[in-house]
């Protein structure tokens, strides 16, 4: 008789633009390959929310609201929670996915100055994703005139939130590092170094945690960061975002 797998572990790569997620995302896969391993974006993921990436970061004429921005942004997670993320984990299979709830907090609420609606993205957000929550999330922080620096060097076109004022994205910044779940549901690794470097933390931590390892130390510059003013149950056995 085939042995039931036990569910997969499910870790988030968060951070702000330019901070290397998608290089980070191939070379994961490369290195982890694919039979155990799903790997996967947002906003996007499923049809739908692929449809959703195109409205929320397209060059429009007539601005989009933060309400309808943040909505939209939970309608593409649920369906790419039901869709693709939790039947990869309920096969044991382990998903990487490349932003998530964290990126909801840092650019909605932190960015566009709107912390006031905390408490309605946090029941917005459970009904979204219900108990699929990460096991872990993994923040690449890199200094925001750093990152606007790389993304000019490298001409690559803005999209509408990438476009946005360095205030925007020094505000995005701070909200990470102040949504980040503590250890060991969160790590924060410094992305202002050269690729190969940052690979080796997260193939370190990805590896330690997959196999229900102590997370190992990795090379950082935020000391302990914490979760202000955001709802966490810390004798939980999984995060709340």
């Amino acid at each position: 008789m085939e042995m039931r797998k036990s569910k997969g572990t499910f870790i988030v790569l968060e951070g702000g633009d330019s901070t290397g997620k998608n290089t980070q995302m191939e070379l994961l896969k490369e290195y982890f390959g694919t039979k155990e391993f799903l790997y996967t974006e947002e906003p996007g993921g499923s049809r739908l929310g692929d449809k959703i990436r195109e409205w929320v970061t397209a060059q429009e004429e007539y601005p989009m609201c933060m309400e309808a921005e943040l909505l939209l942004f939970s309608a593409s997670r649920a369906q790419h929670v039901h869709e693709k993320i939790a039947p990869a984990l309920s096969l044991g299979v382990h998903v990487i996915c490349s932003r998530f709830s964290l990126s909801t907090i840092a650019y909605q609420l932190y960015g566009r100055e709107e912390l006031k609606y905390l408490e309605a993205f946090f029941h917005i957000d459970q009904f979204a994703v219900g108990q699929t929550k990460p096991n872990l999330y993994i923040l690449l922080d890199g200094m925001p005139n750093v990152l606007r620096a790389r993304q000019e060097m490298l001409g690559f076109a803005k999209d509408r939130i990438e476009n946005e004022t360095m205030a925007f994205h020094e505000r995005v910044r701070a909200g990470y590092i102040a949504a980040l779940p503590p250890a060991p549901y969160g790590v924060c690794i410094d992305a202002d170094r050269p690729i190969e470097e940052i690979k080796k933390d997260l193939v370190a931590i990805i590896g330690a945690t997959v196999s229900n390892v102590h997370t190992p130390t990795f090379h950082h510059h935020v000391h302990q960061p914490v979760v202000r003013g955001f709802p966490f149950d810390s004798s939980a056995k999984e995060p709340v975002w």
